[in-house]
């Protein structure tokens, strides 16, 4: 997924970015405009930022969350509003869209499920990032140190952790910057330290994905005119304790003369797109401003063998726009290819190419006149999502039918920015989700666990049947050993959710210190939120324990 909104202080990297259809960046529309083609209006918070901590304490979360909205049908991801402070909202396969009750601000990351979003946080304290989870409502509060900013983020391919850059101001001995990781299970961080000096040391980078134990950061000169200066991947694995960058296993997987703009990883996480360069080429009528940052070339790159090749190459006249997508199975790039009128594209095509390179044309891309391509997401199989810009700056996200070839407007305003696809939103896949828990301790050393379940029961043909509590090595602790389930629940619960039903008796065995609960829905089976209940804490992110 693309780190979508940019942050504040690079100021010269935005023009940059902005720049990515090779045209100037837009202005701002000096009268507000908006327009959603559905929207369901809620409360937004409205607090401003206190001041920062001077250390940064732990990560703290919020107990007792109440659920979110379903996301059931949820394609994407997207904001309305500006850089600094936008409204989220959820797009649905069918076209509909929802305005959740949060707001975001750069930077923002969206785990690949869509069930977890990290922004930069005005709440509880200044420099800070928020996780938030849209099924549980779970809020994880991770404080920035003091003096440095939060940059790029991104979750792992499991939304089990969120990684982001912490970037300080250059002193006398460099710009100190910091590698954040975020355990999602319990909210824990882990800070990885470093200075950018005179050395060769490694250049701050903002993350754009995970592949296995692999951080992707697109490494940029801090607060300069530079883009990136090469795309590396620091090895990360789960049990890694805080340390120098320069102590991790890191590698170069492309420098930064081989791409112009932020590669795209592939949703199995095993390959990049990429977008560069010939530089002996020149497309017919182009006239670059500021920078020339033209591009005519898109390459595939495989992570594990770390080889790559082009497959796309313009030479007779045309160029491509700044940004790429894969389709949803991993299998096509996509990619826009048109002829410049000076400072801005006359037209631009969808297209995609395979691994062999062949082409095939989809649509034209609904660009205003004089305006820009932004980006591209293709978050089903048969839509793909285009944010353009207008000659005034106003941004506009289309939904184009990949069958028809046919376009619609969903959102307009002065700033839109789709945060990421979300896969398996249209219904696949399990969704019955634990969302809080509370342990309580009897006398006698037996536990009674209320567990409080969500899920779309739609009848006897579609419900959650049970709920679990498992020890760390598998086992579930049941009071009947007959029984399927910890808990089995025996109807329906169409018109009460989420709702909470207890099972006494339960052993926990001796040494057990940790236990998670999980649903189960005769459809689907598990797969859905599970709650991590720490039995020696009193409380922690959706759970409680007591002792009578």
């Amino acid at each position: 997924m693309h780190q979508r909104l940019l942050p504040r202080s690079l100021v010269v990297l935005t023009v940059i970015l902005s720049a990515a259809a090779c045209a100037p960046p837009p202005l701002t529309s000096p009268t507000p405009s908006r327009s959603l083609a559905t929207t369901t209006p809620t409360a937004a918070p409205t607090d401003g930022l206190p001041a920062a901590s001077p250390t940064p304490p732990p990560a703290t979360s919020l107990p007792t969350p109440t659920a979110g909205p379903p996301l059931h049908g949820t394609i994407a991801l997207f904001s309305l509003g500006s850089l600094d402070r936008a409204a989220l909202h959820a797009l649905a396969g069918d076209g509909s869209v929802t305005e959740l009750s949060r707001v975001v601000s750069s930077p923002v990351a969206v785990s690949d499920d869509g069930r977890w979003v990290g922004t930069s946080s005005s709440q509880p304290s200044a420099d800070a990032v928020a996780a938030f989870n849209l099924k549980t409502g779970a809020t994880y509060t991770i404080p920035v140190a003091s003096d440095l900013s939060p940059y790029g983020m991104a979750f792992d391919p499991g939304a089990n952790r969120l990684a982001f850059l912490e970037l300080g101001l250059p002193g006398a001995s460099g710009t100190p910057w910091a590698l954040i990781v975020v355990t999602m299970r319990d909210s824990s961080a882990t800070r990885f330290e470093a200075v950018t000096g005179p050395d060769e040391s490694l250049l701050p980078g903002s993350p754009i994905g995970w592949s296995g134990d692999d951080l992707l950061l697109n490494t940029f000169i801090p607060f300069s005119e530079a883009g990136s200066e090469g795309l590396w991947a620091v090895t990360l694995p789960p049990d890694v304790t805080s340390a120098p960058i320069d102590a991790l296993d890191r590698r170069r997987v492309l420098s930064g003369g081989d791409y112009l703009f932020e590669p795209e990883l592939s949703p199995d996480a095993a390959r990049l797109t990429y977008l560069s360069r010939d530089h002996d080429y020149t497309p017919d009528d182009y006239t670059p401003v500021g920078y020339d940052l033209a591009v005519n070339q898109l390459g595939f790159l495989n992570l594990e063998s770390g080889s790559s090749r082009l497959l796309v190459e313009e030479t007779e006249g045309g160029a491509l726009a700044g940004d790429v997508a894969w389709s949803p199975d991993g299998e096509l790039g996509l990619f826009a290819e048109g002829r410049y009128s000076g400072t801005t594209f006359d037209s631009l095509m969808l297209k995609t190419v395979d691994d062999t390179g062949a082409q095939t044309e989809i649509a034209p891309v609904p660009l205003p006149s004089e305006g820009q391509l932004i980006t591209l997401d293709w978050c089903a199989p048969d839509t793909i999502l285009v944010v353009v810009a207008t000659a005034d700056g106003v941004h506009q996200l289309h939904a184009i039918d990949l069958v028809s070839g046919e376009s619609s407007l969903v959102a307009s305003e002065d700033h839109v920015a789709v945060l990421g696809c979300v896969r398996g939103g249209d219904g696949d896949g399990a969704n019955a989700d634990v969302v809080h828990v509370r342990a309580v301790r009897s006398a006698d050393g037996t536990w009674t666990f209320h567990v409080t379940v969500a899920h779309p029961d739609t009848g006897w043909e579609d419900y959650a049947d049970g709920w679990d509590v498992v020890t760390p090595d598998g086992e579930v602790l049941k009071p009947d050993p007959e029984s399927e389930f910890t808990r089995t629940l025996l109807h329906p619960h169409v018109d009460e959710q989420p709702f909470t039903r207890s099972q006494s008796g339960i052993v926990i065995p001796e040494g057990v210190t940790e236990v998670r609960a999980r649903a189960h829905d005769i459809v689907d089976g598990y797969g859905g939120e599970e709650i991590v209940v720490d039995l020696t804490e009193t409380s922690g992110p959706n759970f409680e324990v007591e002792r009578e």
